[in-house]
């Protein structure tokens, strides 16, 4: 199940919050007293008690056993009218094994006492066999921890027991038969644990010594406790085992403040380890301070801000929809939700604050070079002004290194060759970066990963498709390259006066006529009638070559092929780049993106 809307009035601080039409990951952000919290309240009161004083909402079913059990693909639930079938669906969510379509809560407070662990015996039972309260994961996090390490172990024991019974049972059969039957139930935690922490190992627990997880670091054989983490480092370890252990599915997850103690590239793999969970059908909601997770989610349009000083109306303002106008909502969050730290390294890409490159951009540099902050510039004459002024910058800030990433539109060879000579600015090997986000392979993907028509989920038609559209776009994409050699070719040299002073106004008119009058000539000549329709023509077979050999893709203008491609899906951009994303993130090197990420990780110095 998932929210689809939430309707909180007169829980205070809030006064009256209205959020609707919300997606898989909703952030929601706020000024410190603004209510966040009390949120979290509300929302996990309204499933114990649906209909009551504290607000409404609307499930949706994200399984056909809901949409079974309820009646309806989704339930209304009305404040001040109780609801029988959600508060009976509830109480049916107890559970062996997994825990499927309920509401998880994980508080802010992960603060740690010390754990007893237990003692293992013979006859330990499996932890998986024992019923759980239904609202058991409504109970504070620190206070599940004790309880989610005692089950790692008994879960383990119980294991032993199985294998030992199976092979007295099955004198014929080999123990490696039984250790498939059986599996590693610690495997799972120790992957998770090295997605989490790349350069760290869990190591394998025993069942008869139950002790403090202990690890490695850097292929090293010397045992750290998990107490020697960093409290970031810990914190994630335990939000992420915490859901694992019980199969999570189907859920609402809300987290308050998952940036806490966390560095930002530490953050984004918590969020992207979160969304991997049962087979991606969580719906997570984080109420937030961070700025990256705010900026990184906003283009999906579930990025909400509580304003606490609003006195009428619906004070969650869904950023999507916020103008420039809104001066004072846009004052109030830079007061409150404070600035991202920058690292040791800054990349400048082009595109706007929510931008589709910075979107892809954060998402590879945040997997592979941490320390990373990626800035939006805006147009690409910024990044050339940028360009100019780097070298400045790195003087007078310590320890910061900057570089630059633009668009290979409107460049020749010779020019790219000049603009890389430095290692700083980079440019990409195809014209726009949407023109990576057109792999028929992963498009195929990302059809059937958002359900689209059964036609989208084929590689080949998805294939032809975007080469059809690619035929049909060869005026437009002529109109641009023509507009770019003719804006270079189009600048003019302006001569400069020497020895101004000696000179009467009419000799410094002959010092700029004369070779100016040179230069408008080259300029006339170079834009003839003739010269110019060369130009269209000859650009036009460049086009016309490339959908012969195939290697249109790379010189078309990709952003207008992407638009085009998502309208014919019938899909929002940014709803397919993230699942873009999400597909090419299964492979170390990217996918489809592993030029950019090669290049992005080339910046090391």
């Amino acid at each position: 199940m998932r929210l689809k809307s939430l309707s909180i009035h007169n829980y205070p601080p809030l006064r009256q919050i209205d959020l609707d039409d919300l997606g898989d990951i909703v952030v929601i952000a706020g000024a410190n007293g603004s209510g966040k919290s009390r949120l979290k309240e509300a929302i996990t009161q309204i499933f114990r008690e649906p209909g009551g004083a504290i607000g409404g909402c609307v499930v949706e079913a994200t399984r056909p056993r809901e949409t079974e059990l309820w009646g309806a693909p989704s339930i209304a639930v009305t404040k001040g009218k109780h609801c029988a079938i959600l508060q009976k669906y509830m109480q049916t969510r107890t559970s062996g094994g997994a825990y499927v379509g309920t509401i998880i809560q994980i508080d802010s407070n992960r603060s740690i006492q010390n754990i007893s662990y237990p003692q293992l015996n013979l006859s330990t039972p499996d932890p998986d066999d024992e019923e759980w309260d239904n609202y058991w994961y409504l109970s504070s996090f620190a206070g599940r921890w004790q309880n989610i390490v005692n089950q790692i172990y008994q879960k383990y024991a119980n294991r032993d027991q199985s294998i030992a019974k199976w092979v007295k049972e099955n004198p014929e059969r080999t123990g490696a038969e039984a250790m498939v039957k059986y599996p590693d139930p610690f495997l799972p935690y120790q992957d998770i644990f090295s997605k989490l922490l790349p350069n760290k190992k869990l190591s394998s627990i025993d069942p008869k010594s139950p002790r403090e997880f202990h690890y490695t670091v850097n292929g090293s054989t010397t045992l750290l406790p998990f107490s020697s983490l960093s409290s970031g480092e810990q914190e994630v370890v335990r939000i992420v085992f915490d859901l694992l252990r019980k199969k999570i599915t189907h859920c609402i997850i809300v987290i308050d403040e998952p940036e806490v103690h966390l560095h930002p590239a530490l953050t984004f793999r918590l969020i992207e380890t979160l969304k991997d969970l049962g087979d991606r059908s969580n719906q997570y909601i984080f109420l937030t301070h961070s700025t990256d997770l705010i900026s990184t989610y906003y283009p999906t349009g579930s990025v909400f801000f509580i304003n606490g000083n609003k006195e009428t109306g619906n004070q969650g303002e869904r950023l999507s929809d916020v103008r420039g106008s809104h001066s004072e909502l846009a004052e109030l969050m830079s007061q409150h939700l404070g600035v991202f730290a920058v690292g040791k390294r800054i990349i400048f890409v082009e595109g706007k604050d929510a931008s589709r490159d910075r979107i892809i951009y954060n998402s590879i540099a945040q997997k592979h070079l941490e320390s990373t902050n990626v800035v939006p510039v805006g147009s690409v004459e910024n990044i050339m002004l940028l360009k100019t002024i780097s070298e400045q910058i790195r003087s007078s800030i310590y320890g910061v290194n900057f570089y630059l990433i633009r668009d290979r539109d409107g460049l020749t060879e010779s020019q790219v060759t000049d603009l890389q000579s430095t290692g700083r600015i980079k440019c990409l090997s195809k014209r726009h970066i949407e023109n990576y986000l057109l792999d028929p392979e992963y498009s195929a993907k990302v059809a059937t990963r958002l359900c689209l028509d059964l036609k989208w989920r084929s590689t080949e038609n998805i294939r032809s498709q975007l080469r059809q559209i690619a035929a049909e776009s060869v005026g437009y994409a002529v109109s641009l390259s023509v507009k770019s050699i003719l804006s270079s070719q189009l600048r003019i040299g302006v001569p400069a006066i020497k020895d101004a002073n000696a000179l009467t106004d009419e000799e410094m008119v002959d010092c700029v006529f004369g070779p100016l009058s040179q230069e408008l000539a080259k300029v006339e000549t170079l834009h003839s009638r003739e010269a110019i329709k060369k130009i269209i023509t000859d650009t036009k077979s460049l086009y016309e070559q490339s959908l012969k050999d195939d290697s249109w893709s790379s010189v078309f203008p990709g952003k207008a092929l992407f638009n085009r491609f998502c309208s014919d899906l019938a899909v929002k951009p940014n709803a397919y780049i993230e699942a873009y994303l999400d597909e090419s993130r299964k492979d170390d090197n990217f996918g489809p993106l592993a030029a950019v990420k090669e290049m992005i990780v080339s910046m090391q110095q």
